[in-house]
């Protein structure tokens, strides 16, 4: 199967009055049609700014893409101008954004918002769109829809605007979804419910989710495949239940390490010794090095490549052999 969204080598920058930040070391992801797949690291690893040079959202002004490419669909999205971008967002690429007070416009009503996108992407007319607003707000359990798209986005609750949000993004039947964050804002109940709804109504459409976030429950409950990022690199990738199962780089032995346990809560939990580097002046060879405690000469010499585990499952780290 060929996949819908293909990163190669993806090296992303930003200029600043101290020089350039190597934000993105070379990024190699695939995402193949129907697929969750969940992207996890630290705070700083880069996992918003990959969604961000998919959609073309990057600024002009500081970010540079040195190498690489993205393909969408087998097209190349790299040098794409703006207007060839606004016909892909929301048509075939919509996002779903972390905090929904912030992504919706405070001074347009619910039904306003969702019926320029729909007049704009499905060339409907003002009847149709306002139908189609009402239809995708019930698609997405939300009770009194009729009400619903004569409000504002403040007078509904945190749960209910990314449910808009999660509508707005499907109504026009895009086939990736880059979920940035969906839940984090969101109490474990309310989380649930929205995770679960993504996840059904992705499903029933064939839309393929790139699900970004820290939380690694989150991935074990709705993603086939997960991929760990660490300062701007991915530094294993595979199943959920191998790599959150039978982990094998240094690193996300340490985010499930630092994960507390329901079974043995007396544990202490351990924290990842260090901090994120510099990246104006980021270590040379393997990123983690400076944090792992298996450190050896090649480490801080040579950047590991992604290599084969096992079927499917892939790590970059020279000591591989020691974590299998």
């Amino acid at each position: 199967m060929e996949p819908l969204l293909k990163i190669s080598d993806l090296h992303v920058g930003f200029l600043n009055y101290a020089g350039v930040a190597r934000v993105l070391n070379g990024i190699d992801l695939e995402l193949f049609p129907g697929e969750f797949l969940g992207l996890v690291g630290e705070s700083g690893s880069g996992k918003s700014l990959t969604a961000n040079a998919v959609l073309g959202l990057l600024p002009a002004r500081s970010a540079v893409i040195s190498k690489g490419s993205i393909m969408f669909e087998g097209k190349e999205l790299i040098g794409r101008s703006e207007k060839e971008f606004q016909g892909l967002r929301g048509k075939k690429i919509s996002m779903v954004f972390q905090e929904p007070m912030n992504a919706l416009n405070p001074s347009y009503k619910i039904g306003k918002q969702m019926v320029e996108i729909l007049k704009l992407h499905k060339g409907l007319s003002n009847k149709e769109a306002k139908a189609e607003a009402v239809r995708w707000l019930t698609q997405v359990h939300i009770q009194n829809p009729e009400k619903v798209v004569k409000e504002y986005p403040y007078e509904l609750s945190g749960g209910m605007r990314q449910r808009v949000l999660l509508a707005m993004a499907l109504s026009c039947g895009s086939q990736l979804l880059l979920a940035d964050e969906p839940t984090t804002a969101l109490d474990v109940t309310i989380q649930a419910q929205i995770l679960r709804l993504m996840k059904e109504t992705a499903d029933q459409l064939g839309t393929s989710v790139l699900l970004i976030t820290h939380d690694l429950a989150v991935v074990a409950q709705t993603c086939q495949r997960v991929a760990v990022m660490y300062c701007g690199n991915i530094v294993e990738i595979g199943p959920v239940t191998k790599v959150l199962h039978e982990p094998c780089h240094p690193y996300t032995k340490a985010l499930l390490k630092a994960l507390p346990n329901p079974d043995h809560s007396e544990t202490e939990l351990q924290s990842i010794p260090g901090s994120v580097p510099n990246l104006l002046t980021p270590p040379a060879g393997c990123r983690f090095h400076p944090r792992c405690d298996l450190v050896e000469k090649t480490c801080m010499e040579l950047r590991p490549q992604l290599t084969t585990v096992s079927e499917n499952h892939y790590v970059a780290c020279w000591r591989e052999e020691d974590h299998v």
